[in-house]
């Protein structure tokens, strides 16, 4: 039986110890069942406040997080250290994983019309958040959440109460079961030991596993490897997921292959890297590998302009993105003006065009080096690749420019810079005893020995090489990355890729970022979870649709749907009779802007409102338009998150349009009695012709009577009674309501030949429809009375 919940509160209140001492006896309700909590004593989570007030920290915390290990334990629950950071106890919950206590409680009544005023006067509580599935509720900073919380579930009000803790999710990493996978430390950096003996930094890798939780790729999505070929038929690659066409060879031999020859093995290596089969119980993984290659071969008789028929080539072939990683030992941005062409072609085509920087850096000796053309070339959007070593550095032989845009994972120096390093990366290979495995002889430098074989084990290991490097191999792995993207949002242009990558690049090395780049790193080691994530939400904001009327009223609301969770938004009007776009202001979800936004002069004030809500938000603003010539402007919202934007625009008209012209077949302003005269609309022919309506009013003295109304493109009456009448033709097929024209007439009176102006008394009757004889009027101060089609005098002389 239960006992009353107040009665309770009151009993438990008082008995409720706010120290835990016995922490290891600690536990709280998931439901009916009890999760264990052992305090982790040597570890706490500083967090800064971002108020002065310490009680009003709650806000989303994760990124300003920080878990620290500290010399002695506490047993306060919450405290702040000696520079304001607020001070919160780690838990193991469950003996499972570590979570970080937050000083509030998060529930759900069972009965949603509960008053639980006393309940937050008890306990002091505060709402934060209230939703229809949960509420949070904070607490004061020396409470006991614990034992609150249980508290709360005991009383048997709330399907769920338990402290609300800070742990963010795991993302499960996807792990190909490619033999080689292991030593793709671009892919997947564990610090692991490769076959060499060397290692990394953790996390000093592009996050592919995380990525490919999102996507591995689109067979929509087509990546030209413009290098000395590719293998048709490799075990890793096959044709069938390769474009192979006609007139792809640009170098020597057959025009229509694209194959390479001998040991030329960097195109295997670069499209292995974007491309190659994963879960295949073979070789590698490719970063793309449900991408198609669409392999193009140059070799050292192809000519600039060969190179810039290359490249279109994959342009009129299909390709999506074109990785180049080879250019000229010169630092000309403008060598071959005809590759340059070439490359901007291709880029107003919407292809995504990567070059590497080249490889003429050697910073152990302060030589910076300088980036190759064409990937110096100025043109808007094209990517310019650089390298970064198995530990989130700058590689040795990646020039330091402002030219470079982005980096990615990448051997960290040759055998003649730093003792013991040499090509480390890994890729597919010619099959059988030519390409790079056995190690020709011009990759042999000291570490790497001629004949040897790296792979030197394995199903297939002659089609694999362990030794591939330089910009050339980051160059395509920027490309795989692209690929993904594309493959989450197939209508992203080459500026928006460029877009998403500045953002969603790691700021690593240590390096200065001024604006976000470094001329090391250009924006950064290139993380492709974050890319791919990125470019879903630019997918999801570019969704947004502005609701509303295109022709703007009196009050007019616009409505913005299909908002991502946590996007700002911001509104802004302009008009043919402004100089630029006025804000009109900015919020997101959990915010609301009311008043006036001002504007300085000469502009006007703007009255606007956008209103809180789930989805959708909304603009209203009952004067955006303040002068006549203000027919028409362009209201739009922008959308951003993440460091990316978007913005919808819509065209707006005022209401003047579609307003009826109205032609009269007797234009005189003086319209004689019982004179019939024909009204017509000449414009909006594009309404329905019920949609025009008629009205005829009459107006005597102080009186207004409607004496007629009908609907059509053209009306004709007749006037049977005195004073002025108005008639109005009226747009009833207006988006904002409608729109009316009136022409106003005075009637008078015709006897025999001559027109005497009758002047109205007191006493006059008006009738009230054209059917209506019976009526009087005045003539030279004589009073008449007509019936029918007799006129009748009456005596006497009234005055004027």
């Amino acid at each position: 039986m239960k006992h009353n919940f107040l009665s309770i509160l009151g009993i438990l209140i008082l008995t409720c110890n706010f120290a835990f001492a016995n922490s290891e006896e600690m536990f709280y309700y998931a439901g009916n069942e009890k999760c264990q909590l052992t305090l982790i004593s040597h570890k706490r989570a500083l967090l800064r406040p971002s108020t002065e007030k310490k009680e009003s920290y709650v806000e989303r915390i994760g990124a300003r997080l920080q878990i620290e290990t500290v010399e002695k334990s506490s047993n306060e629950i919450l405290e702040f250290d000696s520079i304001g950071k607020l001070s919160l106890p780690v838990f193991s919950i469950n003996n499972e994983f570590e979570a970080v206590l937050l000083p509030e409680v998060i529930l759900h009544p069972k009965d949603s019309t509960r008053d639980v005023s006393r309940l937050c006067e008890e306990f002091h509580l505060t709402l934060r958040k209230s939703t229809s599935l949960y509420q949070i509720y904070s607490l004061p900073l020396d409470s006991d959440v614990i034992s609150i919380a249980n508290i709360l579930y005991e009383s048997g009000y709330f399907d769920f109460a338990y402290p609300n803790f800070f742990c963010p999710a795991e993302k499960f990493a996807y792990i190909p079961n490619d033999p080689y996978f292991q030593f793709q430390i671009a892919c997947h950096n564990t610090g692991q030991t490769m076959y060499n003996g060397h290692t990394g930094s953790v996390d000093a890798d592009i996050n592919a596993p995380e990525a490919w939780d999102i996507t591995k790729g689109s067979w929509n999505v087509v990546v030209a490897v413009f290098d000395d070929g590719v293998t048709a038929e490799h075990p890793d690659l096959p044709s069938w997921r390769q474009c192979r066409y006609n007139g792809s060879n640009f170098g020597s031999g057959n025009v229509n292959d694209p194959s390479p020859v001998g040991n030329d093995n960097h195109g295997n290596a670069c499209a292995g890297v974007i491309g190659a089969t994963m879960d295949n119980e073979a070789g590698i993984a490719g970063i793309a590998p449900q991408c198609r290659i669409l392999p193009i071969r140059w070799d050292a008789t192809s000519s600039p302009d060969d190179m810039a028929d290359g490249i279109l080539f994959a342009v009129n072939h299909g390709a999506n993105i074109i990785s180049c990683s080879w250019g000229y030992n010169s630092s000309s941005t403008i060598l071959y003006p005809v590759i340059k062409n070439a490359i901007d072609t291709a880029i107003a085509h919407n292809v995504i065009v990567l070059f590497a920087a080249g490889n003429t850096a050697n910073h152990v000796v302060d030589n910076d080096g300088y980036v190759c053309f064409p990937a110096n070339a100025d043109a808007p959007n094209l990517i310019t690749v650089g390298a970064s070593d198995r530990y989130d550095y700058m590689a040795n032989y990646s020039p330091i420019s402002w030219q470079i845009d982005f980096v990615a994972p990448s051997h960290r120096a040759y055998a003649n810079q730093i003792s013991g390093e040499s090509f480390e990366m890994w890729s597919i290979d010619v099959p059988g005893p030519y390409g790079s495995n056995p190690i020709p002889s011009n990759l042999a430098d000291g570490v790497l020995i001629e004949g040897t074989c790296i792979p030197n084990s394995g199903l297939g290991y002659l089609a694999y090489t362990g030794c591939f490097g330089g910009t050339s191999h980051a160059c395509p792995v920027v490309a795989g990355v692209v690929a993904l993207m594309l493959s989450v949002n197939p209508d992203l242009t080459p500026s928006e890729v460029y877009d998403i990558l500045k953002v969603s690049s790691a700021k690593v090395g240590g390096y200065t970022y001024t604006d976000g780049r470094s001329d090391e790193m250009g924006y950064g080691r290139v993380d492709a979870y974050a890319a791919v994530t990125a470019a879903q939400t630019l997918a999801d904001l570019k969704n947004i649709e502005i609701e509303g009327s295109a022709y703007f009223c009196d009050s007019s609301y616009y409505y913005v749907r299909n908002v991502p969770d946590g996007a700002l938004i911001n509104w802004s009007i302009s008009s043919l009779s402004f100089i630029g776009p006025r804000i009109l202001g900015d919020t997101n979800k959990d915010s609301v802007l009311l008043g006036n936004l001002h504007v300085n002069p000469p502009f006007p004030i703007y009255d606007s409102l956008i209103i809180k809500g789930q989805n959708p938000y909304s603009l209203q603003d009952t004067n955006l338009v303040k002068s006549p010539m203000d027919r028409k402007g362009k209201l739009s919202v922008t959308v951003s998150k993440g460091g990316l934007s978007y913005t919808k625009t819509k065209t707006l008209f005022r209401i003047q349009i579609g307003k009826p012209e109205i032609t009269v077949s007797d234009p005189q302003t003086n319209w004689p009695l019982f004179t019939p005269k024909t009204f017509t609309v000449t414009n909006c022919t594009e309404v329905a012709d019920e949609s025009i309506e008629w009205t005829v009013t009459q107006r005597f003295l102080y009186d207004t009577t409607l004496v007629y109304q009908t609907t059509g493109r053209s009306l004709t009456y007749t006037p049977y009674g005195f004073g002025n009448f108005d008639v109005t033709a009226c747009n009833k097929d207006m988006q904002c309501g409608s729109t009316s024209t009136t022409k106003t007439y005075y009637v008078t009176f015709q006897k025999g030949r001559e027109n005497t102006t009758k002047r109205a008394t007191s006493n006059m009757d008006t009738p009230s429809s054209e059917q209506n004889e019976n009526y009087k009027f005045i003539e030279d101060g004589q009073l008449y009375i007509k019936k029918g089609d007799n006129i009748y005098t009456i005596q006497g002389v009234l005055k004027k």
